[in-house]
């Protein structure tokens, strides 16, 4: 990934992924509320580990409601650094 901010080039080997896959997880199985921000997050990052099995997916946030509930799907749950935030 490449990412310029105020001039400055950063490498880095992560990947951001943007998928649209809306409807592919089951959101009454998981006990997800379609009509929740939150919810469609977690419903694809739940998506994305079913497709990528052997890739460590995770997720990336600030937001302890979101880092909760992320917790308790099996998610792993990474703090931004306080360089990212700048």
């Amino acid at each position: 990934m490449r990412a310029i901010k105020n001039g400055e080039q950063k490498i880095s080997n992560i990947t951001i992924d943007f998928p649209n896959n809306e409807g592919k997880i089951d959101m009454v199985i998981h006990d997800l509320n379609i009509s929740n921000s939150d919810d469609k997050i977690i419903a694809e990052i739940l998506d994305l580990k079913n497709q990528y099995m052997n890739e460590e997916i995770c997720l990336i946030t600030a937001d302890l409601g979101l880092e909760l509930k992320a917790e308790n799907h099996g998610i792993k749950v990474i703090p931004p650094t306080d360089k990212w935030m700048t």
